[in-house]
């Protein structure tokens, strides 16, 4: 993996992170792309980059951790 993809990828981490611990904190009208982005540490370009919208950034977040559950209840 190259330098850039890795950067990348960190920094879909820090977004989808900084959502997630978000909608834990507020209700979902005040988790804006903008507030999510400052929240992360990363512009708001960014977070669009990497997710369309906010219904999308929900949608991968709530995958990613639909799948992880799913891994480790079968683990067990």
């Amino acid at each position: 993996m190259t330098r850039r993809e890795d950067s990348k990828m960190e920094t879909r981490r820090l977004i989808m992170e900084a959502a997630r611990n978000m909608l834990r904190e507020k209700d979902l009208a005040e988790c804006t792309m903008r507030n999510i982005a400052k929240k992360a540490g990363v512009s708001a370009a960014s977070v669009v980059v990497h997710f369309k919208n906010k219904g999308f950034l929900l949608e991968a977040a709530l995958t990613e951790d639909i799948e992880r559950n799913t891994l480790e209840a079968l683990a067990t």
